[in-house]
């Protein structure tokens, strides 16, 4: 793979250019070679989520639906080619794999099985040779329509005091590992987010948002978010410490003092504010 056009001359003849999760804009002095232009195959429903991210973002944005839309490549602007095939309404539906391991992962599998397929199709038709006939529904749907720039390390931090119970878990169900800072300046990276566990009582209705250590199961973690719902860390990792051993370590940090009491309701868990 080449990580630039400068000086580089493709070998003729050359019928069409075909670019897949590919990070350059192919120049119009490359696609002139090539006798019908270039074909992109990207995975979203566009115009939607145009840009490098579009699977972590229609997660993170908690879209129900994207897709796949093959496009002519555009000579100067990033996914602004003609859309020859798109995936047919209403989409493929990703709400389906929503909180399983590696979502992110999954849809991508998803969505690259059906790519190839309808890259293949595109091929054998012929759609590729003008004049191109724009087949894009999404366009005209009246759904909303985001950019998809490129995941950044800050894109993972959490803000309990900014971010609901939804937005952690769209973010671990998009990202993977996320990472929060411990009023010691630390960094705690988190694992295993999941939904609340608790059920929706007032048990916990005047804590304020943040991460908290359970007493009563070592190891375990909750955290409530901006909305006032709660959720799970299954396991975490203090920057610089042993993998999987931050909840134990917060615990050890911020949790009761030994032979102590905890809580003054009987049915109340023993939570320990931690940030």
């Amino acid at each position: 793979m080449i990580d630039t056009f400068t000086g580089w001359t493709p070998p003729n003849p050359i019928d069409v250019v075909i670019a897949v999760s590919f990070g350059l804009l192919v120049p119009p002095r490359i696609l002139n070679y090539a006798q019908y232009g270039g074909l992109n195959v990207h995975p979203s429903l566009l115009p939607d989520l145009r840009g490098p991210a579009p699977i972590e973002h229609a997660i993170l944005k908690r879209r129900q639906y994207t897709g796949v839309s093959v496009q002519t490549l555009h000579p100067r602007h990033f996914d602004q080619g003609t859309i020859l095939a798109q995936t047919p309404m209403p989409g493929h539906d990703i709400s389906l794999s929503r909180d399983t391991p590696d979502m992110a992962r999954v849809v991508e599998q998803q969505l690259a099985t059906a790519g190839a397929e309808m890259l293949v199709d595109v091929l054998k038709q012929r759609k590729f040779v003008p004049p191109h006939e724009p087949v894009g529904w999404y366009a005209h749907s009246n759904g909303p329509i985001d950019h998809a720039p490129k995941i950044t390390k800050q894109d993972r931090y959490v803000d309990f005091e900014k971010h609901t119970a939804a937005d952690v878990i769209a973010k671990w169900n998009a990202l993977g590992d996320l990472w929060c800072l411990l009023p010691t300046g630390e960094r705690l990276i988190l694992h295993d987010v999941l939904d609340p566990m608790l059920p929706d009582d007032d048990e916990h209705v005047t804590m304020k948002p943040g991460l908290f250590v359970d007493s009563d199961l070592e190891g375990f973690l909750w955290f409530r978010g901006a909305c006032g719902k709660m959720g799970n860390v299954l396991s975490s990792t203090l920057e610089g410490g042993k993998k999987g051993q931050g909840n134990a370590k917060l615990l050890q940090l911020f949790g009761p003092p030994r032979n102590s009491s905890v809580g003054d309701m009987p049915l109340m868990r023993p939570l320990h504010r931690v940030i």
